[in-house]
């Protein structure tokens, strides 16, 4: 894949599938298990807010499709009609189609036919210390070449270096490493965040915060996610952005039901463009961009740190980003 840090941002879709155990921490989304008929019930509200955003979105070609969570606790057809709902209401080049995939739930004919089905990323999602090496080969035989992982800082993991150092052995194209939506051992953390950057040097770029790939394989999908374009999200706890402004759907599975069979949008809400996506896309901000008062805060509190002439976050910041995002907003 050819290095793409430099093309224009993509304008994603994105959707959340909320089933399985492995909690999802990238969007707050509530889990729960995997019930058939719940799922279908998901999958027609899914295509009443797609029908719905249709007209709200129209003339928006989207470039990048993003299916997260759990959606490989989908069966096959019941996720072929979550991307067919997709494709029916909305215009979708995608140059980027990925994939949130639960290891144990795909094996060699399912790998085949995601594969066949025009997906290009697959990011695993980990809930502890267990290694997908097994997931990896299937992944590669199947034909991906663009294969990551995900865990969270809060995994209670006791050896991060050594589990870095085994990660690191099986090469996958990303290691994104995601922050608890609540709880966990701030030292702990912040000691295994100074060890992903030890590890995580020579053949690694840290193209968002937290997130590491090798040459080429940058999510364009979730960096356009913390970036101010235009963005759709559909499903539990997603993200949606135009130009009134931001909104996030309920985090609630039964929440987003109610809401999308009524046939009303979520209420716009704080966005996170601005100042905090620049911390989270790694460029920094200078001190002319923030109130006197905020920036000493930040500085005296251990949350930003100066580097030329902008100032970047700290660890400390990262594991603060909500409280950040307040005193920048």
């Amino acid at each position: 894949m050819a290095d793409q840090s430099s093309r224009l941002p993509s304008l994603p879709v994105t959707v959340v599938v909320p089933f399985g155990t492995v909690p999802e921490q990238r969007f707050g989304a509530e889990v729960e298990p995997y019930v058939s008929a719940r799922a279908q019930r998901l999958i027609a509200a899914l295509g009443r807010e797609a029908a719905r955003c249709a007209g709200e979105f129209a003339g928006t070609t989207f470039t990048s499709v993003y299916l997260a969570g759990g959606p490989t606790n989908l069966t096959l057809d019941q996720l072929y009609a979550v991307l067919q709902l997709l494709y029916d209401n909305l215009a979708i080049v995608p140059e980027e189609q990925s994939l949130e995939l639960v290891p144990g739930t795909v094996d060699a004919a399912r790998a085949k036919i995601l594969k066949e089905s025009g997906f290009d990323q697959l990011n695993l999602r980990l809930a502890d210390a267990g290694l997908p090496g097994q997931e990896l080969d299937l992944l590669a035989e199947a034909g991906f070449d663009s294969v990551g992982v995900e865990m969270s800082f809060g995994a209670g993991v006791r050896d991060w270096p050594g589990l870095l150092d085994r990660l690191v052995e099986l090469k996958p194209a990303r290691i994104h490493f995601l922050l608890p939506q609540a709880g966990g051992d701030r030292e702990v953390m912040l000691r295994a965040m100074a060890a992903v950057r030890e590890r995580l040097t020579d053949g690694w770029r840290e193209f968002l915060l937290h997130h590491y790939c090798r040459p080429g394989h940058e999510s364009r999908h979730l960096l356009a996610l913390w970036s101010d374009s235009i963005q759709l999200g559909l499903g539990p706890a997603a993200p949606t952005r135009t130009a009134p402004g931001f909104r996030r759907n309920p985090a609630k599975l039964g929440d987003y039901l109610a809401l999308a069979e009524s046939g009303r949008a979520a209420k716009l809400a704080a966005d996170r463009a601005g100042l905090l996506a620049a911390l989270v896309r790694l460029e920094g901000i200078r001190a002319e961009q923030l109130r006197p008062e905020s920036l000493r805060g930040l500085l005296a509190n251990g949350l930003l740190v100066a580097n030329g002439d902008r100032f970047f976050l700290t660890d400390r910041g990262a594991l603060a980003l909500d409280h950040v995002g307040r005193l920048l907003a």
